[in-house]
């Protein structure tokens, strides 16, 4: 799924490839290894952890939790300057930003409205879209992280009923079931030639 839409506006900041891997988890960790990101799903809290090595080990030690309230907090992937992360809220249907990481971790204001059921959430290379899979209605959200606002929604019912694998059915809502996904990254500043990689949860059987 390329995106076709402007990098950024004319005075917006160079964009850098980043070097880290594009798709969430349920744990993230900065660039450098120095934070990491965990999600509790069932305490509705995201925990944030200071990292320090020493002697070939590595010593956690949590200098945030921070609650969210009947969201069900469900993946994380850091930001691209590795002081800020997005949070899938799956019950609540938003993603939300961490920011802080390196000083006092704090949940912004602002927050985006998903699809239903989102559960993997990926970033581009330069960090200015993130992809979020809505498992249960079959789409991904394109979110810009500059204004924490939806770009487009990507249908992928039709293609899944228009691929024959599940027969003569008809496109409709909650067909596809997308669960994670990675963005490629061929290490340059422009997301517009990179493909977007969905996995489909529900297999099809092979007819040949």
């Amino acid at each position: 799924a390329p995106d076709a839409a402007p990098d950024a506006a004319p005075d917006a900041p160079a964009p850098v490839a980043r070097t880290s891997t594009t798709q969430g988890s349920t744990v993230a960790v900065t660039s450098d290894d120095r934070v990491l990101v965990a999600v509790n799903r069932t305490a509705n809290s995201v925990s944030v952890f200071g990292v320090t090595s020493a002697a070939g080990a590595s010593t956690l030690s949590r200098t945030a939790v921070i609650p969210t309230p009947d969201g069900e907090p469900w993946a994380a992937v850091v930001a691209n300057d590795d002081s800020a992360a997005y949070v899938i809220l799956r019950k609540a249907r938003q993603v939300v930003r961490i920011s802080g990481l390196r000083g006092t971790p704090a949940l912004d204001a602002a927050r985006v409205n998903v699809g239903s059921e989102p559960t993997g959430i990926s970033i581009s290379p330069t960090g200015r879209r993130l992809y979020v899979a809505n498992w249960a209605e079959g789409t991904v959200t394109e979110v810009d992280t500059a204004t924490m606002t939806v770009s487009r929604t990507i249908d992928l019912n039709a293609a899944l009923a228009s691929s024959g694998l599940l027969g003569t059915t008809a496109a409709r809502p909650g067909l596809a079931h997308p669960r994670a996904l990675v963005v490629t990254n061929n290490g340059n500043t422009d997301d517009a030639d990179e493909t977007l990689y969905v996995t489909e949860f529900f297999s099809q059987a092979r007819t040949t």
